[in-house]
């Protein structure tokens, strides 16, 4: 149950001026704004209203409540799902969705995209913010589970413009070593050139030949981790004390 009250509470009026903000950042950057400034705020103002949404329903928070917390899932499911709805009726099928995305792909006879796009931001009043333009996409299946069954959150795949996007894998992850990266990303090329499943093999199996071989430099094998104390400060002398 979503509550219907015609309030305008302390959550949103403390937050909204943060999404504005981040909106119009965000605007720049499409109009070709370039700088590491502007990369760092949007990337910080996330961070700050993510943070809010988790800290909304945890216990000890001053002005949050788990009501609000779960007030704003609700809303979210309810925006989802009317989107995702307008863009069916529209002639588009719904490849993907996580929280506050969708991977969307058109039909033969699908309406403008654009004009889509405005008709469902009119209708649920938040702006949509469109993209990547995929060539193709693949979502990870979730371990344990069958191919149909993907993991919400990691995917691949490759923009119209050229440019590969990852989420989730272990190419996204700082605390991956050199050689694996490599490998992962050097695989998601083999894929993309003719989508044939047994390059991607072949990519494998010469990593695989070159680990037995002894040919990969030790670097490649380096992890790093931010530690939290100074090396005199520990007193266990296991990988587990970090």
């Amino acid at each position: 149950t979503i509550c219907s009250k015609n309030r305008y509470g302390f959550i949103p009026e403390t937050l909204e001026p943060i999404i504005e903000t981040r909106q119009d950042l965000k605007q720049r950057k499409r109009n070709g704004e370039s700088s590491p400034r502007l990369k760092g705020s949007i990337k910080a103002l996330k961070m700050i209203l993510v943070t809010c949404f988790g800290y909304m329903g945890h216990e000890h928070a001053a002005y949050g409540s788990i009501e609000c917390h779960q007030a704003i899932q609700a809303y979210d499911r309810e925006i989802m799902t009317e989107t995702k709805e307008m863009f069916e009726r529209s002639g588009y099928s719904i490849a993907h969705g996580i929280i506050d995305s969708l991977w969307v792909k058109p039909g033969e006879e699908a309406e403008d995209f654009e004009c889509t796009c405005q008709k469902v931001s009119e209708e649920i009043g938040i702006p949509l913010e469109p993209e990547h333009r995929f060539e193709w996409c693949a979502f990870i299946p979730r371990s344990g589970e069958g191919p149909e069954i993907s993991t919400l959150n990691r995917y691949f795949g490759k923009t119209q413009d050229g440019e590969f996007k990852t989420a989730g894998i272990e190419y996204e992850q700082k605390s991956t070593c050199r050689f694996v990266k490599e490998a992962q990303m050097q695989m998601i090329e083999a894929l993309d050139r003719e989508m044939n499943p047994e390059d991607v093999m072949k990519v494998l199996r010469r990593k695989i030949d070159r680990l037995k071989s002894g040919e990969v430099d030790t670097e490649d094998f380096f992890k790093t981790r931010k530690v939290s104390k100074t090396l005199q400060q520990y007193s266990s002398n296991n990988i587990s004390a970090l």
